[in-house]
């Protein structure tokens, strides 16, 4: 029998496991330990392998975390041209303003749409665009950091209400 516990962050940089109770059971055979890092940080080295640990054995994870910028912007139907994954002009001569905010500091671009009546569709598509556009005049602006941009969509009403 195999059960999973999840390594959680104390203060001092340390970490404990969530369910170190089991440890003493004779029936589990192992555990499979995962590093997880406090709510704003985001891991900087490449994920830790997944290292198994069996009754009295010690595990040494070594990866680094780091509490990240985030840059949000929070965006709607009314940025977009009517039915169409085109921003308005008005918009897009806001992009170098994002930008050039980007450039302040090493950051992660939060893009958030908050969907109404909208085709599930369609604003999958203008997220895709927006991201894209941001993209070009990143890389146009030789941004000194990878960008990571990351996409999240609410739903006014709790999902598409032209897909029901």
């Amino acid at each position: 029998m195999e059960k999973f516990i999840f390594a959680s962050y104390l203060a001092h940089h340390t970490f404990r496991d969530a369910q170190a109770d089991y440890l003493g059971c004779p029936e589990v055979e192992g555990f499979e330990v995962y590093p997880e890092v406090p709510r704003g940080y985001r891991l900087t080295t490449e994920n830790p392998r997944v290292q198994r640990a069996t009754r009295g054995k010690m595990l040494r994870f070594n990866f680094g975390a780091t509490v990240h910028r985030v840059v949000r912007l929070d965006i709607a139907d009314g940025v977009f041209e009517p039915d169409s994954s085109d921003m308005r002009l008005q918009w897009t001569s806001r992009i170098p303003i994002l930008i050039e905010e980007l450039h302040k500091a090493p950051s992660i671009l939060r893009l958030s749409y908050l969907a109404d009546v909208e085709r599930k569709s369609l604003v999958k598509k203008r997220m895709a665009a927006l991201k894209k556009e941001i993209g070009r005049h990143w890389r146009q602006s030789q941004g000194r950091y990878r960008l990571t941009i990351e996409t999240e969509v609410f739903w006014r009403r709790g999902a598409s209400f032209a897909d029901r």
